[in-house]
Protein backbone atom coordinates (compact mmCIF):
# COMPACT_ATOMS: atom_id res chain seq x y z
CA UNK A 1 0.00 0.00 0.00
CA UNK A 2 1.12 3.48 -0.72
CA UNK A 3 0.94 6.32 1.20
CA UNK A 4 2.61 10.02 0.36
CA UNK A 5 6.03 10.65 1.96
CA UNK A 6 4.83 13.31 4.41
CA UNK A 7 2.84 10.33 6.33
CA UNK A 8 5.38 7.50 5.69
CA UNK A 9 7.96 9.85 7.36
CA UNK A 10 5.91 11.04 10.08
CA UNK A 11 5.59 7.64 11.04
CA UNK A 12 9.14 6.30 10.69
CA UNK A 13 10.04 9.20 12.77
CA UNK A 14 7.35 8.52 15.29
CA UNK A 15 8.53 4.94 15.78
CA UNK A 16 12.18 6.04 16.12
CA UNK A 17 11.11 8.77 18.42
CA UNK A 18 9.14 6.49 20.60
CA UNK A 19 11.62 3.43 21.20
CA UNK A 20 14.52 5.93 22.04
CA UNK A 21 11.59 8.17 24.52
CA UNK A 22 11.19 4.18 25.93
CA UNK A 23 15.00 3.43 26.26
CA UNK A 24 15.92 7.04 27.74
CA UNK A 25 17.28 6.12 31.76
CA UNK A 26 16.15 8.21 34.44
CA UNK A 27 18.31 11.08 33.64
CA UNK A 28 16.63 11.45 29.74
CA UNK A 29 18.67 11.99 26.52
CA UNK A 30 22.24 12.77 26.76
CA UNK A 31 22.70 15.98 24.70
CA UNK A 32 24.58 13.40 21.95
CA UNK A 33 21.76 11.46 22.22
CA UNK A 34 19.50 14.26 21.50
CA UNK A 35 21.66 15.94 19.08
CA UNK A 36 21.69 12.58 16.91
CA UNK A 37 17.70 12.53 16.88
CA UNK A 38 17.25 16.00 16.21
CA UNK A 39 19.46 15.36 12.93
CA UNK A 40 17.31 12.36 12.10
CA UNK A 41 14.49 14.23 12.16
CA UNK A 42 15.86 16.84 9.74
CA UNK A 43 14.93 19.86 12.49
CA UNK A 44 17.18 22.34 10.93
CA UNK A 45 15.13 21.84 7.76
CA UNK A 46 11.92 21.08 8.64
CA UNK A 47 10.85 22.52 11.65
CA UNK A 48 7.70 22.56 11.57
CA UNK A 49 7.16 19.46 10.51
CA UNK A 50 9.31 18.38 14.27
CA UNK A 51 6.63 20.22 15.92
CA UNK A 52 4.08 18.22 14.34
CA UNK A 53 6.34 14.77 15.50
CA UNK A 54 6.57 16.26 19.31
CA UNK A 55 2.91 17.01 19.25
CA UNK A 56 2.47 13.45 18.21
CA UNK A 57 4.49 11.97 20.95
CA UNK A 58 2.87 14.29 23.26
CA UNK A 59 -0.36 12.26 22.44
CA UNK A 60 1.11 8.91 21.77
CA UNK A 61 3.48 8.27 24.53
CA UNK A 62 3.44 7.51 28.18
CA UNK A 63 3.12 10.12 30.94
CA UNK A 64 6.82 9.16 32.27
CA UNK A 65 8.44 9.83 28.49
CA UNK A 66 7.30 13.69 28.83
CA UNK A 67 10.41 14.76 30.56
CA UNK A 68 12.53 13.79 27.34
CA UNK A 69 9.79 15.30 25.48
CA UNK A 70 10.41 18.39 26.90
CA UNK A 71 14.34 18.03 26.76
CA UNK A 72 14.12 17.73 23.19
CA UNK A 73 11.98 20.97 22.71
CA UNK A 74 14.38 22.74 25.08
CA UNK A 75 17.28 21.70 22.96
CA UNK A 76 15.55 22.46 19.88
CA UNK A 77 15.09 26.00 21.26
CA UNK A 78 18.39 26.35 22.59
CA UNK A 79 20.30 24.73 19.11
CA UNK A 80 17.99 27.09 16.58
CA UNK A 81 19.85 29.95 17.28
CA UNK A 82 23.22 28.68 15.94
CA UNK A 83 23.77 30.74 12.49
CA UNK A 84 25.84 29.57 10.16
CA UNK A 85 26.40 32.75 8.49
CA UNK A 86 28.16 33.56 12.25
CA UNK A 87 30.09 30.96 12.09
CA UNK A 88 31.35 32.26 8.01
CA UNK A 89 31.96 35.12 9.29
CA UNK A 90 34.28 33.38 11.79
CA UNK A 91 36.21 32.16 8.63
CA UNK A 92 34.76 28.22 8.74
CA UNK A 93 34.03 26.91 5.56
CA UNK A 94 32.75 23.50 3.76
CA UNK A 95 33.65 20.47 5.61
CA UNK A 96 34.86 22.81 8.86
CA UNK A 97 31.66 24.78 8.91
CA UNK A 98 29.41 21.81 9.22
CA UNK A 99 31.56 20.72 11.66
CA UNK A 100 31.63 23.50 13.81
CA UNK A 101 27.78 24.25 13.28
CA UNK A 102 27.45 20.32 14.76
CA UNK A 103 29.55 21.71 18.20
CA UNK A 104 28.15 24.75 18.74
CA UNK A 105 24.47 23.19 18.45
CA UNK A 106 25.35 20.43 20.71
CA UNK A 107 27.22 23.09 23.41
CA UNK A 108 24.03 24.66 23.33
CA UNK A 109 22.00 21.35 23.74
CA UNK A 110 24.62 20.80 26.52
CA UNK A 111 23.90 24.62 28.46
CA UNK A 112 19.69 23.91 27.81
CA UNK A 113 20.04 21.04 29.24
CA UNK A 114 22.19 21.40 32.36
CA UNK A 115 19.87 24.41 33.10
Amino acid sequence: MKAPNNCRDMARLTCQFTDNLENAGSDGLTPEEIMALLNQADVWRKPERFELLLQTLDCTTSYAQRPAIDQLRAAVNAASGVSAKDLMALGYKGKTLGEAIHRERLAQITQALNH
